[in-house]
């Protein structure tokens, strides 16, 4: 089941997986690409880890950003939604683009 955060650039769909007390690892899909096919990754490393999947803006149930799309828009959205999870210590994986 996804959430979804309010930011200042649109509604962001995500879904946390495991304890957020333990190291967080933050899936960044590729272009295009929905968070859900990361979601049976994020659960087996749930075990050990938090892991936040998400759908950028514009892609999945996510917002268009009211923002141009460029590499600072969409890392300073990203750090947005880390600040608004509450997420502090991170890993991110890219995949692809992202």
């Amino acid at each position: 089941m996804m959430n979804i955060a309010e930011l200042k650039t649109g509604r962001i769909a995500y879904k946390i997986s495991g304890s957020k007390s333990n190291p967080c690892v933050v899936i960044e899909t590729a272009m295009g690409a929905s968070c859900a096919e990361w979601w049976h990754l994020a659960e087996k490393w749930s075990k050990k880890y938090c892991v936040l999947v998400y759908d950028r803006a514009g892609y999945g149930l996510s917002d268009v950003s009211k923002q141009i799309r460029s590499p600072e828009n969409i890392a300073n959205e990203l750090n947005d939604l880390l600040l608004t999870l509450d997420l502090n210590k991170t890993v991110i994986i890219g995949h692809s683009i992202g």
